[in-house]
């Protein structure tokens, strides 16, 4: 029995590079690090957990279907003490289920204070990433309200 490979005008066979039809594609695979197996040129790897709560923080509670309890509700736009304790308490029921599994620990709050009219502008949430070999306690800001 013979086996029949079919003929492309190359010595090669079937098995023979396709033509050139072009310029190449300007759409080239990312150079990826060999030691975090991460994209190299368009970001540096972020522990998953770490992300998790970026993600959780950054989404806007009931703001569709797919996240009716999921995120943070809008911050106020002016904010005093008694709305910082009200965002804790936000942030530690955005970040409940990565509470719940051990993955993080709450730590609470950080907050920075604009001196002319005594209202908060940026709120920060303090954690420990109990998954990552350091325990270095981590800030993640929250979104600013939107004027």
């Amino acid at each position: 029995m013979a086996l029949v490979i079919p003929s492309t005008q190359n010595p090669v066979g079937f098995f023979s590079p396709p033509a050139q039809l072009g310029p190449p594609s300007p759409l080239l695979a990312d150079n990826i690090d060999m030691d975090t197996r991460d994209f190299a040129s368009l970001f540096v790897g972020d522990d998953p957990i770490d992300a998790a709560v970026k993600l959780l923080l950054g989404t806007l509670r009931d703001s569709g279907a797919a996240v009716r309890d999921v995120g943070m509700p809008p911050l106020p736009k002016k904010m005093d003490e008694a709305h910082v304790q009200i965002i804790a308490a936000d942030i530690q029921r955005a970040l409940r289920p990565l509470i719940r599994n051990g993955d993080i620990l709450f730590l609470g709050v950080d907050t920075d204070l604009v001196d002319e009219s005594d209202q908060f502008t940026q709120v920060r949430a303090k954690y420990k990433n109990l998954r990552a070999m350091d325990s270095v306690e981590r800030l993640v800001g929250l979104p600013r309200p939107i004027s």
